[in-house]
Parts: structure tokens; C-alpha cells; sequence
């Protein structure tokens, strides 16, 4: 079950950074806070797995915020919305 919820974390950062706008300090942070409370509480299990699930969650806020694109005016998304336009080949 232990691996269930670690994914379940995992999917959980993913969905919080695609519904949040946060610098990515803040997810670095969350992250060092996890594997420094995973380390201080390695004879605590129940401790251990909730600092893991945290972990987790802000690594995968940290690969969701890392993988968004960076639209500028070079890049085709940013004619979203903009009228029509014809492509020729």
C-alpha cells in the first residue's frame, strides 16, 4: 500500500501545480522540508510515510511546473484566439 499512496501523492502535486500558479521555490522547499522531516523521523514509520507522500507531492508539482511551455511570441500557441490565418505549404 505504501507505493498506492506515494502515487496517489504524486498525482495529487501534479493536480495542485496545474491549479496553482506558485514560483518553484516554494515546491523545492516543500520537497527539502519532506526528505529533512523523512530523515529526522527514520524510527517513526507512520511519520516516515506522510513525510514521503509530501516528498512526493512536491516532486511532482516540481515535474509539472518544470514541463509547462513558456509561450512567447514565437511560439505557435500564442496565435490561439487570434483570428483566422492561412498556412501555405
Amino acid at each position: 500500500m505504501t507505493l498506492v499512496y506515494i502515487a496517489l501523492a504524486w498525482c495529487a502535486g501534479l493536480v495542485l501545480a496545474s491549479s496553482t500558479v506558485q514560483p518553484s521555490p516554494v515546491w523545492w522547499a516543500l520537497a527539502g522540508l519532506g526528505a529533512l522531516g523523512m530523515w529526522l523521523a527514520r524510527r517513526a514509520p507512520a511519520y516516515r510515510l506522510a513525510l514521503a507522500c509530501l516528498l512526493a507531492g512536491a516532486l511532482g508539482a516540481i515535474r509539472f511546473d518544470a514541463a509547462r511551455p513558456t509561450i512567447d511570441a514565437g511560439h505557435l500557441a500564442s496565435h490561439n484566439d487570434s483570428g483566422w490565418h492561412t498556412l501555405a505549404a
